[in-house]
């Protein structure tokens, strides 16, 4: 038995050991290029096989391929204004106001407006290794569209410097609900992620996301981004669940950060306010 626990003590403190230098890797994958040392290789292609197509085939693919974009990009996307009744819904001061449950309503009063600001912050921390900060911020200047910014502080202690490795991690997008229904909206981002620190660099980044409104004050969310930096992943998932009370709310969730090999996750508890 004074094996058994010997063994498991020493497993966890050379696992501790090993995770609590997960910033300090990521930060050293990101400066490096994943794939510097892989080599590309080039085929010739015989273009006299390409000589008999003619001009009205290029023509016809490229009118086909135009149609299919913009159809993906209409219906798909952005959506039909003229044949889908909840894309005209209106933004509710916050859920759960006078006319609706949600982040949008269909009626047109005293409790929804044209523009809103959503602000929330929470601690994470994965125990007592990583620790540090969320900043989310929504800016939405009209119903149709609004603009998402999150800021991730992290801290871990540095078993070897006996120093705290930090790393600063902002996502900034451009965000669209395809779907506004009273209780539900889906929909997706578009943007950059820049690391800070030592790092210095950013990657383009794209996401979905989607809320559903219960009944009783209560919400729950799905966030998700995808991003590279150096050909590394800079990846985030989060659920989430709130409690409104009036225009505040209280929040609690899960998150799970991919950047570069390191895989990082944390529990979220924090609050945030509509204005």
């Amino acid at each position: 038995m004074k094996k058994t626990y010997l063994f498991i003590l020493t497993f966890l403190a050379l696992n501790s050991t090993c995770f609590s230098q997960s910033i300090y890797r990521s930060k050293k994958e990101l400066n490096s290029n994943k794939n510097s040392s892989s080599s590309t290789s080039s085929k010739s292609s015989d273009n006299s096989q390409n000589n008999y197509t003619s001009s009205d085939n290029i023509g016809l693919l490229l009118k086909i391929f135009g149609y299919v974009t913009f159809g993906v990009f209409k219906y798909g996307l952005i959506g039909d204004y003229n044949n889908e009744n909840h894309l005209g819904n209106n933004l509710n001061t916050h859920p759960f106001s006078e006319n609706g449950r949600g982040n949008y309503s269909e009626t047109d009063s005293i409790g929804t407006r044209t523009s809103r600001l959503d602000v929330e912050n929470k601690f994470v921390t994965s125990g007592n290794i990583i620790r540090g900060n969320h900043l989310d911020i929504k800016i939405r200047p009209l119903k149709y569209f609004y603009v998402s910014s999150d800021w991730y502080q992290l801290y871990e202690n540095n078993d070897f410097t006996k120093k705290n490795d930090a790393l600063t991690l902002v996502y900034f997008n451009l965000a669209y609900d395809r779907v506004r229904f009273e209780n539900f909206n889906l929909g997706w981002t578009i943007g950059a992620s820049y690391i800070v620190n030592e790092v210095r660099k950013g990657g383009f980044s794209y996401g979905v996301n989607a809320e559903y409104f219960l009944n009783k004050n209560i919400s729950l969310s799905f966030d998700s981004k995808w991003s590279s930096i150096n050909q590394n992943p800079v990846n985030s998932l989060e659920l989430k669940g709130k409690y409104f009370k009036k225009n505040y709310f209280a929040a609690i969730s899960y998150k799970r950060l991919k950047i570069g090999t390191p895989l990082y996750n944390l529990i979220g508890i924090g609050a945030g306010i509509y204005f």
